[in-house]
């Protein structure tokens, strides 16, 4: 269940590669997943194949198909959760997922918070087509990742 509260404050950015043709895409692989976690966390909440779990149940409510071997679509994501008491400092390899988790991570205001980025590549090139960027305060993790990955996909394709 997500309560109204934390459900309401996620925000999600989403970026694509213009000119793109989505309509070719209609299957995917979740290739790659990271949790990142400051200091202060006692516990994972959830395991990188939970949250790929969530994502692939949603591609497919939105109609792609797994294909473990040949995808059109590969997945990547980035999951991080900051306690109020401390913050991790870690650097993230990849051109555009470094970028965006160190501005988000390094923020001034020392607040807790969580934060999810989603991108997909095309199959072929392995380039980055389509990119969500998620955003909530902290709360009920599970709750935050299901939420921040139906609204992301509820605007895909683009």
């Amino acid at each position: 269940m997500c309560w109204l509260s934390s459900c309401a404050a996620v925000q999600v950015r989403i970026e694509h590669l213009r000119g793109t043709n989505f309509r070719f895409y209609r299957t995917f692989r979740v290739a790659e997943g990271r949790i990142l976690l400051d200091e202060h966390a006692v516990t994972r909440e959830m395991t990188e194949d939970q949250i790929a779990r969530v994502i692939s149940n949603q591609l497919q409510l939105i109609g792609l198909s797994e294909d473990g071997e040949h995808p059109d679509l590969l997945i990547r994501f980035i999951a991080a959760a900051r306690t109020p008491e401390g913050l991790a400092v870690e650097e993230l390899g990849g051109q555009w997922s470094g970028h965006l988790y160190r501005s988000w991570w390094a923020r001034p205001s020392g607040g807790s918070g969580q934060f999810l980025a989603l991108e997909l590549l095309d199959g072929r090139t392995e380039q980055p087509v389509w990119r969500a960027v998620c955003q909530a305060p902290y709360t009920d993790v599970e709750d935050f990742v299901r939420e921040a990955v139906t609204r992301a996909f509820a605007r895909y394709p683009p």
